[in-house]
């Protein structure tokens, strides 16, 4: 068994894969500053509750850009790092770039020198499909895609990451691997995120907003796949000391066809407006998953469809046993 440290362990996937991690007799050190409002919070606070009813879960509640954290880990070692807090968000970090940037780059560096110092050789973070920008947004977008024209700080603040794991993969001997991950989206997810927004719409029958007059085509991706990712890469290891990997679903749908599947599952009929793109956003995002299958082989695909349906289903009872 392994003892892993997961960073933002509340979060949507941080929770995910912390219960998959336990439920396989590992211990996990979570660290997360519970920091929230509204529902935000509340979900989290209910992720958080799942967690520590389980055995071999220890929580450190600090925020990972100070450096309280590392002394309550100095009598702990751990097998592997998962980074996962983060500022999350296009739409927020265009409005808090500080903020973004403070979380998301410093967070990042202070993981990584905990690593260095702690003689710590395996780090998988969080890196996101944001830092594609708008090239080639028509095609699907391969890892060896070009990275350097990012058009939201959130996705400059994800390619700082993977810059900085580079350094430290190869001035450290650090093992690293950067998860480019696409439109997560599932039971416990987040409520700032469109299938939350939707549901939540619906159900209370207020209007929804649909950006991009609701043609912008998303990779949804269902929680299970990004599990199932990381766990294949916990168990078979790291091919070398820098890699970077998309998990996408590879089959994009667009806003509204994500609208239309939720009331459908729902099967309650809504109300929505269009309105243009707003800044930071781009219209498409298609993960070419060749790469992963090839080095750890096929994830557990949820067809999206039916991932819309298990989420509806989760979120009508948690809505209900509030």
């Amino acid at each position: 068994m392994k003892t892993i440290l997961i960073t933002g362990v509340a979060g949507f996937i941080g929770h995910a894969i912390a219960m998959e991690l336990l439920s396989k007799g590992n211990t996990v050190i979570g660290i997360d500053n519970m920091l929230g409002e509204g529902e935000i919070l509340v979900i989290k606070e209910n992720r958080l509750a799942e967690l520590i009813s389980c055995p071999n879960f220890i929580l450190i509640k600090q925020d990972i850009a100070n450096s309280l954290w590392k002394k309550e880990l100095e009598s702990f070692d751990c097998d592997f790092i998962v980074h996962l807090a983060a500022f999350a968000g296009v739409r927020k970090s265009m409005q808090n770039p500080i903020e973004c940037l403070q979380s998301n780059v410093i967070g990042f560096t202070s993981v990584l020198e905990f690593a260095r110092l702690k003689g710590i050789r395996r780090v998988v973070y969080a890196s996101s499909s944001s830092v594609y920008g708008d090239i080639n947004s028509s095609l699907p977008s391969s890892e060896h895609t070009v990275t350097n024209h990012p058009t939201s700080i959130y996705a400059a603040s994800k390619t700082s990451n993977e810059l900085l794991a580079y350094v430290y993969s190869l001035s450290y001997g650090i093992k690293t691997i950067g998860l480019r991950f696409f439109s997560v989206y599932g039971p416990y997810g987040r409520p700032d995120m469109a299938p939350w927004i939707f549901a939540d719409s619906i159900v209370n029958q207020t209007e929804a907003v649909l950006f991009s007059n609701g043609e912008m085509r998303r990779d949804f991706t269902y929680i299970d796949e990004v599990v199932d990712a990381i766990t294949k890469i916990i168990a078979n290891g790291f091919h070398s000391n820098y890699e970077i990997y998309n998990i996408g679903s590879s089959n994009p749908h667009s806003v509204l066809e994500l609208y239309n599947t939720i009331q459908e599952h729902l099967g309650t009929t809504g109300k929505y407006k269009l309105k243009e793109r707003q800044s930071g956003d781009v219209l498409n995002t298609h993960a070419d998953m060749t790469k992963f299958y090839k080095d750890f082989g096929l994830l557990n695909h949820i067809d999206f469809s039916e991932g819309i349906k298990k989420f509806c289903k989760w979120f009508i009872k948690y809505k209900t046993t509030r």
